[in-house]
């Protein structure tokens, strides 16, 4: 006997259509269906040597927090991950901003700066995610090497997903430069007001 099943998505989407066409009949009006927006940001931390210097990892992560706080109300789910002689997932995308608060306060100081690897991580977890992605970097120096970090930035970009960079007055601006998917994205700050500068980053996301 032939039967004539319907995938569960064909039969979804005929019920939308014939609801949408219902909807129509009653207003007069063409009317559109809107997906959902998804939105996730990828927190990359510098937590080498150097950050030790100056309250710079503590700064970084109050600011941390604030950006996590305003990109949430956007509507973000916020990942987060640190970078020194190895890069950590600290935190995959999630939308809870206790655990942030909590998981980003355990980050301790640790070596040189792979920020190749950082950059590579983020960009195969938010490969799985839809809608806009975001990979947020702060950081006070040169990287290991920054001809694999600045391939991973444009492999990143190319698939959909933009890079904020913020550095410290010691970084190198035109590095920065070079991995942001926009110039604006690109921003360098005194060490002192590191906090702040993070938290000011989080008016730049899209949204």
């Amino acid at each position: 006997m032939n039967v004539n099943k319907k995938h569960p998505l064909a039969i979804h989407k005929s019920n939308q259509s014939d609801w949408l066409q219902k909807l129509e009949n009653v207003t007069g009006k063409p009317v559109k269906a809107h997906l959902p927006k998804y939105r996730s940001v990828f927190f990359l931390v510098d937590c080498s040597g150097s950050m030790s210097s100056g309250n710079k990892l503590q700064f970084a992560k109050n600011g941390g927090i604030d950006y996590a706080m305003d990109a949430n109300s956007k509507g973000y789910k916020i990942g987060l991950l640190s970078f020194g002689s190895t890069a950590k997932i600290i935190l995959d995308i999630q939308d809870d901003i206790e655990n942030f608060k909590n998981q980003i306060f355990k980050i301790g100081i640790e070596g040189s700066t792979n920020l190749t690897d950082a950059i590579r991580i983020a960009r195969e977890k938010l490969s799985l995610s839809i809608g806009e992605k975001v990979i947020f970097i702060v950081t006070d120096g040169w990287p290991n090497d920054p001809d694999s970090a600045i391939m991973e930035a444009k492999l990143a970009i190319h698939s959909g997903i933009e890079i904020m960079t913020l550095g410290t007055d010691d970084a190198d601006i035109n590095f920065l430069n070079s991995i942001a998917s926009k110039k604006e994205f690109s921003k360098k700050v005194n060490s002192q007001y590191l906090q702040q500068g993070i938290k000011d980053m989080s008016k730049l996301l899209p949204s």
